[in-house]
């Protein structure tokens, strides 16, 4: 929470628009939390709730869910979400992540407006239409082929994969953003690598260690 009010209150951005937040608090260990930050001069929050998911055997953090109306007073909705990680293994743990989205896209399967499910999936998008059920909702698709070799939102031990991802009951498409000031040069893999804030307990001054991705969604496909 503190992180999205001091970059909506920093003297570069908070005169780009009326950023408002919002959030809730999560069980997760680490203190991760999913957020919301969006521009109350042209959209109109009008409702907002977390998904708890969490349980005697998974703590986890929860889904965000608000309700907007856009700039056209037309209704839709967004959850974001930050599903279980790898830790202790990818084949032991996808139990965890399959739960977490099988639980967040059973409480929207009824929602009539677009509705968006986006986050960090901590999974690409193959293992996931395998083992959970989507209903009315099917996953973003590249705005261009993949034309490139490093190709992704998140590269690790010198493999990219796209884990960033978006659900939604409508069609929607995606482009990653990959400006050079987010990279830098791969010294052990090759390539290039986005630039982390941290490294273990270093800090690296850079940004993240995912790359930021843009959706469109027919629903603002004029916006």
């Amino acid at each position: 929470r503190s992180a999205l009010l001091d970059l909506s209150n920093h003297r570069g951005f908070r005169t780009t628009g009326n950023w408002q937040l919002v959030h809730y608090d999560s069980p997760d260990r680490r203190g991760i939390d999913c957020a919301i930050l969006y521009d109350a001069n042209h959209y109109t929050l009008r409702y907002s709730d977390r998904i708890r998911y969490s349980n005697d055997q998974l703590i986890s953090r929860d889904a965000v869910f608000a309700r907007f109306l856009s700039p056209d007073s037309l209704p839709f909705n967004l959850c974001v979400v930050h599903l279980p990680s790898k830790r202790g293994g990818a084949s032991q743990s996808a139990w965890k992540r399959a739960y977490a989205l099988q639980q967040v896209t059973q409480t929207l399967d009824t929602c009539q407006d677009p509705t968006l499910i986006l986050g960090d999936f901590n999974e690409s998008q193959a293992p996931l239409s395998n083992s959970v059920s989507l209903g009315n909702f099917s996953f973003a698709q590249p705005e261009e082929p993949h034309t490139q070799h490093e190709t992704g939102t998140y590269k690790y031990k010198g493999r990219w994969s796209t884990i960033d991802l978006c659900l939604s009951n409508t069609s929607c498409s995606y482009s990653i953003l990959r400006p050079e000031w987010l990279l830098e040069n791969d010294t052990k893999w090759g390539g290039q690598k986005p630039t982390r804030r941290w490294q273990g307990t270093f800090f690296k001054n850079g940004y993240s260690d995912h790359l930021p991705v843009r959706y469109l969604n027919e629903f603002h496909s004029n916006k």
